[in-house]
């Protein structure tokens, strides 16, 4: 007997009810749930910092790029990524065998990429963690008997929101419901986005109040540096002096502090009195300290941008792993959301053909070991073909001969 049970009473046997109804469809929504954002037009985005502010946020994090710190570790961030190497092959089957139609969709598809700057496209993508989202419109043009990609543009994700079905809507002017978007115009990188949080877990946000705190520390800081930088200059006058003589020689040690000469009557004395600033310490460990918090923030760790006085080789060593491990999964990103763009290009110009593949070419380059293995079957009579060299190192058809042996 084949079947589920349902609860404790109730059995439903498959071969009479191969598909049962009670499990067709979904319950766990949020029209079903008491949630009153269900009946909201458009789901507000839940950042637990900046969720009150009117265009959710974007324009204060866009203004957290102006601290130093936080510029300096989102450049690390990106450049690390930034910095490798990628290609574009054929789409292939199982066996990894490349058709014809797969090969001249490719060719096509890298005829079009070469009118956009794919650098850019990689930094757009890579902006995702910091704001949650990016928007990427795909602009196409009907052309020699296809659909042709002429851009990607990135657009302010504040023009967008989800609505209860998490489906991306954008806020037109003219339309009080919003748009809804048509497949295959617009893709959208997303930072762990979830059912809860369709608009993805934004990095900036959690640095607003360590920048804030480090601006209210500096300032203090500069303040103090202001006060207690310079000696301080106490004027020592005769007992019995008159109030305009004491006016007098104030007068005379505020002229000094600026213009580091003093002109004072017989009688009166001046000492200079060295600061010890021990304040000072105080605003320079809270400036290293949400420095710290903000590499964190970004980066997982902090000793990659700040070693200190102490440390030692194996927290390093950890920090660094815990960067790559970042690094890493943007790299999934940006692989994800250009292989979503080749999806749509395949859709619309071939369905038959197999959609072009992006890849980081260091992370599939071939392997030392492919390359003995190969040579030493070689040398045992055993030959290969260009299917095999295609598959197995990512070589494109047409671009090299095999050398045949006499």
């Amino acid at each position: 007997m084949t079947g589920i049970w349902i609860n404790e009473r109730q059995f439903v046997d498959f071969k009479a009810d191969p598909r049962p109804k009670e499990l067709e469809g979904e319950i766990a929504t949020r029209r079903n749930a008491w949630d009153f954002r269900g009946d909201f037009q458009f789901l507000p985005n839940p950042d637990p910092v900046l969720m009150r502010l009117a265009d959710q946020g974007e324009e204060v994090l866009s203004n957290l790029t102006a601290d130093a710190h936080v510029i300096s570790v989102v450049q690390t961030r990106k450049l690390g990524t930034l910095q490798r190497e990628f290609r574009f092959r054929p789409g292939a089957d199982g066996e990894r065998k490349i058709s014809v139609a797969s090969q001249t969709l490719h060719q096509a598809f890298l005829e079009d990429l070469e009118g956009i700057d794919l650098t850019e496209l990689v930094s757009q993508i890579l902006d995702a963690p910091f704001y949650g989202m990016v928007p990427l419109e795909l602009l196409w043009q009907a052309q020699w008997g296809r659909l042709r990609l002429k851009g990607v543009r990135a657009v302010p994700s504040h023009w967008f929101r989800f609505n209860s079905d998490n489906e991306p809507v954008f806020l037109q002017r003219s339309s009080f419901q919003g748009l809804t978007l048509p497949w295959g115009k617009f893709v959208f990188a997303r930072h762990f986005p979830s059912y809860e949080n369709p608009y993805g877990l934004r990095l900036l946000s959690r640095c607003l109040w360590p920048v804030t705190f480090k601006k209210g520390g500096v300032k203090f800081w500069v303040m103090l540096a202001e006060k207690y930088g310079m000696p301080l200059l106490v004027g020592k006058y005769p007992a019995g002096t008159p109030a305009q003589g004491q006016e007098e020689l104030l007068a005379s040690l505020s002229r000094a502090v600026r213009d580091a000469v003093l002109v004072l009557p017989e009688g009166n004395q001046v000492e200079l009195q060295e600061s010890t600033q021990g304040g000072a310490r105080v605003h320079q460990e809270l400036v290293a300290t949400m420095n710290k918090e903000i590499s964190k923030a970004i980066l997982g760790q902090h000793l990659t941008t700040e070693v200190g006085t102490t440390g030692s080789y194996a927290a390093s060593k950890t920090h660094l792993d815990i960067l790559g491990s970042y690094l890493e999964a943007d790299q999934k990103l940006v692989k994800t959301v250009v292989n979503q763009i080749a999806r749509i290009y395949q859709k619309l110009n071939d369905p038959k053909a197999k959609s072009p593949e992006f890849y980081w070419f260091e992370e599939e380059d071939p392997r030392t070991e492919w390359v003995n293995r190969d040579q030493l079957l070689g040398q045992m009579g055993l030959v290969f073909g260009e299917e095999y060299f295609c598959r197995q190192y990512g070589l494109t058809q047409g671009e090299f001969t095999l050398k045949t042996q006499g």
